[in-house]
């Protein structure tokens, strides 16, 4: 079933996306810790291989799969010529377990310079997660939006340790976004109903799935930018945006079909191309606090996030992730935020 509503406007964006300039990122990393998700293959790949030429002193590729990530860092050492600068660490974001553990190893880290929320996945039918959610709904949202406080954490700790550097943390998020109507709003447990086999798997809402779930991130992430501490006086700590990469080509849709994955190739961005968007992302000052970034301009994203209905719905998915949350590790937004 077809997007009810994409607009004309939506499929020129998305067509001139793909032959919009896109710079090259030249802005020095050198003595700087990353940490890249999502980084075995496609964008999240090209944007380590650029951390890495850019002078990083460790990057770091968080990926499910140890073997690929070890093929993607020999991949990157051969075209950069720099050794010992990649590591390889598992991120399983399929379970809150296997996101701690990644946490766990993260805050053993001197530093924490810039981390981009690149993993991902999109998929139809039904797959339930270890910690009972949707696996969608676990991977883009739950376990992302934990993964996203400790990397506040250690930054904001990061921040103070060496001033000198203002820590960055990328989302990367989806164009998608704005064709979702999101009406599971006005239910009184988004989460829940989210979290339904029967109603997910309803035509009319299944091929919402990975669009509502970038959109329910988004939210997050922007409340989570509200919290940052300096933020209320323009002076954030840490500068948290998010980055539109346009239509690309990846992985992400290996579970679409062959004529989707045809128009993606004709029309999308590069991979490499479209990695130069998350460097974009990650090289913006303060101005970009909360922000979005799209064919590397900073833009606001849709109505659904910034009309007055929109920013209730905001508030209210970061109280109900929150919650999620809280009950399986109490006390982690104080420990995180300090308040």
């Amino acid at each position: 079933m077809a997007p009810p509503n994409v607009s004309f406007s939506f499929v020129c964006s998305i067509l001139l996306s793909g032959i919009w300039p896109t710079p090259y990122p030249n802005t020095s990393y050198t003595g700087k810790t990353v940490i890249v998700t999502g980084s075995n293959t496609g964008i999240g790949l090209e944007a380590a291989r650029h951390f890495v030429r850019l002078g990083a002193a460790k990057v770091i590729l968080g990926v499910r799969n140890l073997e690929k990530g070890e093929a993607a860092k020999r991949n990157i050492e051969t075209s950069t010529l720099r050794l010992d600068v990649v590591e390889v660490w598992q991120l399983d974001l399929s379970s809150f377990a296997g996101t701690k553990d990644f946490i766990d190893k993260m805050m053993s880290l001197e530093r924490l310079d810039v981390a981009v929320m690149n993993a991902a996945m999109a998929g139809l039918g039904w797959k339930e997660s270890v910690d009972g959610w949707e696996e969608v709904l676990q991977v883009n949202v739950l376990s992302t939006a934990l993964l996203c406080l400790w990397v506040l954490h250690k930054q904001l700790e990061s921040a103070r340790l060496h001033p000198e550097f203002k820590p960055r943390l990328v989302l990367v998020g989806s164009e998608g976004h704005e064709l979702t109507t999101f009406q599971e709003r006005k239910t009184k447990n988004v989460l829940k109903v989210l979290n339904n086999k029967e109603y997910l798997l309803d035509p009319a809402n299944e091929w919402e799935r990975y669009p509502l779930s970038k959109l329910l991130i988004m939210y997050f992430v922007r409340e989570l930018a509200n919290r940052v501490p300096g933020a209320d006086i323009g002076k954030p700590e840490v500068v948290v945006n998010m980055v539109n990469p346009g239509m690309c080509e990846s992985e992400l849709g290996r579970n679409q079909s062959f004529a989707a994955n045809l128009f993606v190739t004709i029309v999308g961005k590069s991979a490499e191309r479209g990695g130069r968007t998350l460097l974009d992302a990650a090289a913006r000052g303060q101005e970009s606090h909360g922000g979005y970034t799209t064919s590397c301009k900073l833009v606001p994203p849709a109505a659904i996030i910034t009309s007055e209905e929109g920013q209730v719905a905001q508030k209210k998915m970061w109280g109900e992730i929150v919650e999620v949350l809280e009950e399986k590790y109490p006390g982690l937004v104080k420990s995180c935020l300090g308040n």
